[in-house]
This record gives structure tokens, sequence and C-alpha cells, in this order.
């Protein structure tokens, strides 16, 4: 079990694809999937698409600390993601950090 508090930091952000780009974001979004689970101080990260129209992708992402998430995005994984995808979307990356109230623990 993972254990969610105060002190970790949750991201939720979301993708817009190009019309006829969805398949190439959804494979995007993939290859950083195992390589970032891996990460140190990596709890969950987790990629869902939306179930109507248009279709968008959303990365839940939890990390145990700033300094984990900061060094996530120093990671070569990282930046090769960022720049094959920046193409490929709508509109940039959106990502809001939220802080969790009241989370079911399993």
């Amino acid at each position: 079990m993972t254990s969610i508090d105060s002190e970790t930091i949750t991201v939720i952000a979301t993708f817009v694809p190009k019309v006829g780009m969805e398949e190439a974001v959804q494979s995007v979004l993939q290859e950083v999937l195992e390589p970032t689970r891996q990460e140190p101080g990596c709890l969950r990260f987790d990629l869902f698409r939306s179930a109507g129209a248009p279709m968008t992708f959303h990365l839940y992402e939890i990390f145990s600390e700033r300094a984990s998430i900061d060094a996530h995005r120093l990671t070569h994984h990282y930046q090769a993601y960022r720049a094959k995808i920046e193409p490929l979307l709508e509109t940039a990356p959106r990502a809001v950090v939220v802080s969790p109230i009241d989370v079911a623990s399993h």
C-alpha cells in the first residue's frame, strides 16, 4: 500500500492531441510510464484517456516529495517525451498540482 499524505506532490496533467494524432500521443505517453515508475520517489504514474470526445489523455502522478518530481523532470526519458509530444498537441499540456483532502486507502 502506498501512503499518500500532505508531503507528497500530486499532479494531474492533461494532454489534448491534434486531430488524427491521438494514437501518437498515447504511444509517446506510454513510453514514459515504466522508466518514470522506476524512479526513486515515484509513488504513482498512471495514464488515463477521456471516455468522450474530444479525446484527451491524463497523467495522474504522485511523487514522495518536491525533490523527486524535480529530479524526474531532469531525466532523459522526461526530456525525450516532452520533445516528442509537443508537436502532436493542440495546446500546451496543462498540469495542476493538487493536495489530498480525503483519500481512500486500499
